[in-house]
Protein backbone atom coordinates (compact mmCIF):
# COMPACT_ATOMS: atom_id res chain seq x y z
CA UNK A 1 0.00 0.00 0.00
CA UNK A 2 1.22 3.62 -0.61
CA UNK A 3 2.59 5.31 2.27
CA UNK A 4 0.81 8.89 1.15
CA UNK A 5 -2.82 7.06 0.55
CA UNK A 6 -5.64 8.32 2.63
CA UNK A 7 -7.09 5.00 2.69
CA UNK A 8 -6.96 3.36 6.54
CA UNK A 9 -3.84 0.89 6.95
CA UNK A 10 -5.49 -2.98 7.98
CA UNK A 11 -2.57 -5.25 9.47
CA UNK A 12 -3.48 -8.60 9.71
CA UNK A 13 -1.76 -9.87 14.01
CA UNK A 14 -2.42 -13.31 13.54
CA UNK A 15 -5.99 -13.85 14.31
CA UNK A 16 -6.54 -10.12 15.24
CA UNK A 17 -7.56 -7.21 12.84
CA UNK A 18 -5.79 -4.09 13.79
CA UNK A 19 -6.82 -0.93 11.66
CA UNK A 20 -4.34 2.08 11.46
CA UNK A 21 -5.79 5.72 11.15
CA UNK A 22 -5.08 7.88 8.19
CA UNK A 23 -1.71 9.84 8.90
CA UNK A 24 -1.87 13.27 10.23
CA UNK A 25 0.84 14.60 8.14
CA UNK A 26 1.48 14.42 4.44
CA UNK A 27 4.40 11.38 3.30
CA UNK A 28 7.16 12.41 1.60
CA UNK A 29 5.17 11.57 -1.59
CA UNK A 30 2.77 14.08 -1.35
CA UNK A 31 4.89 17.36 -0.13
CA UNK A 32 5.92 19.84 -2.86
CA UNK A 33 8.24 22.34 -1.83
CA UNK A 34 7.92 26.27 -3.30
CA UNK A 35 10.14 26.53 -6.10
CA UNK A 36 9.73 30.32 -7.10
CA UNK A 37 9.25 31.69 -3.74
CA UNK A 38 12.40 32.93 -2.76
CA UNK A 39 10.94 34.54 0.80
CA UNK A 40 10.17 30.88 2.22
CA UNK A 41 12.62 30.49 5.34
CA UNK A 42 12.94 27.04 7.75
CA UNK A 43 11.49 28.64 11.55
CA UNK A 44 14.50 27.00 12.90
CA UNK A 45 17.21 29.85 11.35
CA UNK A 46 14.73 32.83 11.32
CA UNK A 47 16.36 34.02 14.34
CA UNK A 48 19.84 33.28 13.13
CA UNK A 49 22.38 35.75 11.87
CA UNK A 50 23.82 35.92 8.27
CA UNK A 51 26.90 34.64 7.46
CA UNK A 52 29.45 37.18 7.13
CA UNK A 53 31.04 36.91 3.36
CA UNK A 54 33.40 38.04 1.53
CA UNK A 55 33.79 40.03 -1.19
CA UNK A 56 36.06 38.06 -2.82
CA UNK A 57 33.36 35.43 -3.14
CA UNK A 58 30.68 33.61 -1.91
CA UNK A 59 32.65 30.48 -1.40
CA UNK A 60 35.19 32.22 1.60
CA UNK A 61 32.99 32.85 4.99
CA UNK A 62 34.41 34.27 7.46
CA UNK A 63 33.32 32.82 11.05
CA UNK A 64 32.94 35.38 14.28
CA UNK A 65 34.22 34.00 17.10
CA UNK A 66 32.17 34.24 20.39
CA UNK A 67 33.92 36.15 22.87
CA UNK A 68 35.19 34.16 26.32
CA UNK A 69 32.93 35.37 29.65
CA UNK A 70 36.64 36.95 30.43
CA UNK A 71 36.93 38.89 27.34
CA UNK A 72 33.14 40.49 28.70
CA UNK A 73 33.78 43.68 30.12
CA UNK A 74 31.00 45.78 31.49
CA UNK A 75 30.43 49.05 30.10
CA UNK A 76 29.40 50.45 33.66
CA UNK A 77 33.56 49.07 34.26
CA UNK A 78 34.69 51.01 31.33
CA UNK A 79 33.09 54.02 32.26
CA UNK A 80 34.18 54.27 36.55
CA UNK A 81 37.92 54.18 34.91
CA UNK A 82 37.28 56.34 32.30
CA UNK A 83 35.89 58.73 34.92
CA UNK A 84 38.29 58.12 37.35
CA UNK A 85 41.11 59.01 35.03
CA UNK A 86 38.99 61.63 34.13
CA UNK A 87 38.74 62.73 37.21
CA UNK A 88 42.38 62.55 38.30
CA UNK A 89 43.73 64.33 36.12
CA UNK A 90 41.19 67.37 36.62
CA UNK A 91 42.11 67.21 40.18
CA UNK A 92 45.89 67.36 39.39
CA UNK A 93 45.28 70.31 36.85
CA UNK A 94 43.08 72.98 38.56
CA UNK A 95 42.30 75.71 36.57
CA UNK A 96 41.81 79.21 38.35
CA UNK A 97 38.33 80.90 38.59
CA UNK A 98 36.79 82.82 36.53
CA UNK A 99 34.90 84.96 39.11
CA UNK A 100 31.43 83.81 37.12
CA UNK A 101 28.62 82.00 38.40
CA UNK A 102 28.64 79.71 35.41
CA UNK A 103 30.65 77.84 33.67
CA UNK A 104 33.38 75.67 34.12
CA UNK A 105 35.55 77.45 36.36
CA UNK A 106 33.04 79.09 38.35
CA UNK A 107 33.23 80.82 41.96
CA UNK A 108 34.48 83.90 43.91
CA UNK A 109 38.24 84.12 43.04
CA UNK A 110 39.50 84.04 46.57
CA UNK A 111 43.28 83.61 47.95
CA UNK A 112 44.41 79.83 48.91
CA UNK A 113 45.08 79.17 52.14
CA UNK A 114 47.99 78.19 53.41
CA UNK A 115 47.44 75.25 55.80
CA UNK A 116 50.36 74.12 58.22
CA UNK A 117 52.18 70.86 57.31
CA UNK A 118 49.88 68.17 58.71
CA UNK A 119 51.87 64.99 60.49
CA UNK A 120 50.68 62.40 57.50
CA UNK A 121 51.87 64.92 55.36
CA UNK A 122 55.75 63.46 56.33
CA UNK A 123 54.84 60.06 56.22
CA UNK A 124 58.09 58.01 55.77
CA UNK A 125 60.12 60.73 56.19
CA UNK A 126 63.15 60.11 58.29
CA UNK A 127 63.90 62.77 61.26
CA UNK A 128 67.48 64.39 62.19
CA UNK A 129 67.12 62.09 65.76
CA UNK A 130 66.35 58.99 64.06
CA UNK A 131 69.14 59.17 61.47
CA UNK A 132 71.64 60.31 64.20
CA UNK A 133 70.48 57.29 66.26
CA UNK A 134 70.46 55.13 63.12
CA UNK A 135 74.25 55.97 62.10
CA UNK A 136 75.20 55.46 65.65
CA UNK A 137 73.74 51.95 66.25
CA UNK A 138 75.53 51.08 62.50
CA UNK A 139 78.73 52.32 63.71
CA UNK A 140 79.08 50.58 66.79
CA UNK A 141 77.65 47.46 65.82
CA UNK A 142 78.88 46.95 62.57
CA UNK A 143 76.68 45.39 59.81
CA UNK A 144 75.42 41.54 60.10
CA UNK A 145 76.07 38.72 58.41
CA UNK A 146 73.74 38.46 55.70
CA UNK A 147 74.90 42.63 54.76
CA UNK A 148 78.77 41.56 54.46
CA UNK A 149 78.12 38.91 51.91
CA UNK A 150 75.69 41.07 49.86
CA UNK A 151 78.62 44.07 49.84
CA UNK A 152 81.20 41.33 48.77
CA UNK A 153 78.50 40.19 45.94
CA UNK A 154 78.15 43.40 44.96
CA UNK A 155 82.33 44.04 45.32
CA UNK A 156 82.40 41.19 42.89
CA UNK A 157 79.99 42.64 40.52
CA UNK A 158 77.54 40.26 41.11
CA UNK A 159 74.12 42.53 41.75
CA UNK A 160 71.63 39.97 40.95
CA UNK A 161 73.25 36.81 43.22
CA UNK A 162 73.17 39.82 46.18
CA UNK A 163 69.17 40.41 45.33
CA UNK A 164 68.94 37.20 45.76
CA UNK A 165 70.38 36.64 49.23
CA UNK A 166 69.02 39.92 50.32
CA UNK A 167 65.21 38.60 49.20
CA UNK A 168 65.71 35.40 50.89
CA UNK A 169 66.83 36.77 54.20
CA UNK A 170 64.22 39.98 54.52
CA UNK A 171 61.77 38.20 52.62
CA UNK A 172 60.06 40.33 49.65
CA UNK A 173 61.46 41.83 46.26
CA UNK A 174 60.97 45.29 47.34
CA UNK A 175 63.15 45.20 50.63
CA UNK A 176 65.49 43.26 49.05
CA UNK A 177 66.10 45.80 46.64
CA UNK A 178 65.89 48.42 49.02
CA UNK A 179 68.95 47.46 51.15
CA UNK A 180 71.01 46.89 48.20
CA UNK A 181 70.44 50.06 46.91
CA UNK A 182 71.65 50.67 51.18
CA UNK A 183 74.56 48.77 50.91
CA UNK A 184 75.85 50.29 47.06
CA UNK A 185 75.62 53.39 48.78
CA UNK A 186 77.78 52.30 51.92
CA UNK A 187 80.39 50.89 49.33
CA UNK A 188 80.49 54.12 47.29
CA UNK A 189 80.84 56.03 50.40
CA UNK A 190 83.68 53.39 51.81
CA UNK A 191 85.80 53.71 48.07
CA UNK A 192 85.08 57.63 48.09
CA UNK A 193 86.85 58.04 51.67
CA UNK A 194 89.34 55.13 50.36
CA UNK A 195 90.53 57.30 47.52
CA UNK A 196 90.90 60.34 49.52
CA UNK A 197 93.14 58.54 51.58
CA UNK A 198 95.37 57.57 49.19
CA UNK A 199 95.70 60.57 47.10
CA UNK A 200 96.69 62.48 50.50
Amino acid sequence: MDSGSQIPRVVNLRDETVVFPVPLLPSSVDFNPPEDNDEVQNPVDVNLEPLVVDAEGPDTVDEVAPLRRSQRICRRAISMIIWSIYRNTSLMVMAPNTGLFVGLNKGHVVTPKELAPRPSARKGKTSKRVHFVRSLIREVAGFAPYEKRITELLKVGKDKRALKVAKRKLGTHKRAKKKREEMSNVLRKMRAAGGGDKKK
